[in-house]
């Protein structure tokens, strides 16, 4: 099995910008517990982590990214003007899963 899926500190300049807190959230199956949760299924569990830069080039394609989220869209009017365009860090995992 491959499984691909977010770090708890995906985005986070991008969710920092508009006061998401993720403190309290769950998180079913993420990179910080995919491994383990993996294991009790799997005899063998490879994982990959990366990290990558995006670029939002200004505050409508923030306005855009956030409010394509069905969860989180209401955050989307936070957005500020920006005056340069915002960096944020993709921080994900890929697992590959073997019995």
């Amino acid at each position: 099995m491959i499984a691909a899926t977010n770090g708890a500190r995906h985005l986070e300049e991008l969710w920092s910008l508009v006061g998401r807190d993720k403190t309290g959230e769950t998180r079913p199956f993420f990179s910080e517990n995919g491994d383990e949760l993996l294991r009790r299924h799997f005899g063998r569990v490879q994982r990959t982590d990366y990290e990558s830069p995006v670029t939002f080039q200004d505050a409508s394609a923030v306005r855009g990214y956030i409010a394509s989220s069905i969860a989180h869209k209401h955050l989307s009017e936070r957005v500020p003007e920006l005056t340069t365009p915002l960096v944020a860090t993709r921080r994900g995992t890929v697992f590959l899963a073997v019995s």
